[in-house]
């Protein structure tokens, strides 16, 4: 058991820094803090609208007998909601998961045919690069948000799967999407959209940045997060009905797994209704973020490409984002520390998840106190030499389907390497 052991402490370490506290702990009552480190953006996890529909349904069916997803009642509570969510991103049809990461995982293992090459952005979410290192095809590391890059892998190993995110967990960074589609079409190509952090906070009835540009028709498979907008538990996919009725009987992490209680599926339903009818919320969530980019902006600090409601500020190692974590929790700030396997291990982030429930006062008062505590700790984050992204900028290249960020792989990685970043020691997913 050496072996293991050292494996661990090899990684304790790396995380602790060498005795500093944990980046991972919070205060047992947070009332008296800003908090961005959640990712309820709409603040509906504890609506009185959401809390009634899962008291209705626990009086109504008490404690559910949980069974595999393929199995659905007429008339449930997840098929009602499946219903709306297919409303709401304007897909044909729509299929729970247990969570956003089985969405992604089971997915591609269900439709990838042996060989076939699944072009992942350098910056995808883990799920998305499990999922395809758990398939019978073949990763490819595709350079962050750069479709140029695509075309030459696809003109290299030919047509196959494209798996990337709508908006980007790390960095909030948005892709060129009518780009990536444009792409799809011409190479015979099915995209996969991980649309975790776009759906609810975009599009019309928050159906998500597909939606947002009407290219909802246009992507075979989109997948998302409940726990994000919604503050619920799950996930989902949505597609034709033809696809959706395929990954009943062939998706694996909905065959053997059981289903959303149909508890969570009231109260997610509850919550998608709410989201559809108001667009307010998702709007305070977009200003506010434009807020604290600008404020950090101003004070010498980047906030990189971000564009959404996602911003974070580059450290590097695990050890210096858990000091920053630290003194802004001390001065009433929480946010979340990513380190390695989240991001390289020479590179850290602090990311802050803006929701519908801050204001501008809070904004510029954490951008002040980062600020302070990156001073007072005597490190720096990452120059501000880009201009600040901005909320209306945001809308304007929704009209051409996104922004074409120029990040590039790391330099370390080979240029022609198939393996997935998850499985390297300089990750991001």
């Amino acid at each position: 058991m050496d072996w293991l052991n050292s494996h661990i402490d090899e990684y304790m370490t790396y995380v602790s820094g060498h005795g500093a506290k944990s980046p991972f702990d919070l205060p047992d009552d947070v009332d008296n803090y800003i908090c961005l480190q959640e990712n309820d953006y709409l603040r509906l996890g504890s609506h009185p609208d959401v809390m009634k529909a899962q008291v209705r349904v626990a009086k109504k069916r008490g404690a559910d007998k949980a069974s595999a997803g393929v199995f659905v009642s007429k008339g449930s509570e997840n098929e009602r909601f499946c219903q709306r969510l297919a409303e709401s991103t304007q897909a044909e049809s729509a299929i729970l998961t247990t969570a956003g990461w089985t969405a992604n995982v089971g997915l591609l293992e269900a439709i990838t045919p042996p060989e076939k090459p699944i072009y992942v952005d350098f910056g995808a979410h883990a799920s998305l690069w499990d999922g395809a290192a758990l398939s019978s095809g073949k990763p490819v590391v595709v350079g962050h948000n750069r479709p140029g890059h695509l075309v030459r892998r696809i003109k290299t190993y030919g047509p196959g799967i494209v798996a990337i995110d709508a908006f980007y967990s790390t960095d909030g960074s948005v892709p060129n999407l009518r780009a990536y589609v444009e792409i799809c079409e011409e190479y015979n190509c099915v995209m996969v959209l991980d649309e975790a952090h776009s759906f609810g906070i975009v599009g019309d009835k928050g159906g998500g940045l597909a939606v947002e540009l009407g290219l909802q028709n246009r992507i075979p498979y989109r997948t998302a997060s409940l726990s994000k907008a919604l503050g619920g538990h799950g996930g989902f996919i949505a597609g034709t009905r033809k696809s959706i009725d395929y990954l009943r009987f062939r998706c694996r992490s909905i065959l053997f797994s059981s289903s959303t209680a149909e508890i969570i599926g009231a109260g997610n339903c509850a919550a998608l209704e709410i989201a559809m009818k108001d667009a307010s919320r998702r709007r305070v969530c977009l200003d506010m973020a434009q807020v604290l980019r600008t404020e950090l902006q101003e004070r010498g600090i980047s906030a990189g490409d971000s564009m959404c409601q996602i911003v974070s500020i580059t450290l590097n190692g695990a050890y210096t984002a858990t000091k920053l974590y630290w003194a802004l929790r001390e001065k009433g700030v929480l946010a979340s520390v990513f380190a390695y396997p989240a991001t390289p291990k020479t590179r850290s982030l602090l990311r802050f998840s803006v929701h519908s429930m801050v204001t501008e006062a809070d904004m510029k008062l954490t951008a002040k106190l980062v600020a302070q505590s990156i001073e007072k700790l005597g490190f720096e984050a990452k120059l501000a030499n880009k201009c600040a992204r901005t909320t209306k900028s945001l809308h304007e290249d929704r009209k051409t389907g996104g922004t074409p960020a120029q990040s590039t792989e790391p330099a370390d990685r080979k240029k022609e390497s198939l393996v997935p970043a998850m499985l390297t020691t300089e990750s991001l997913v």
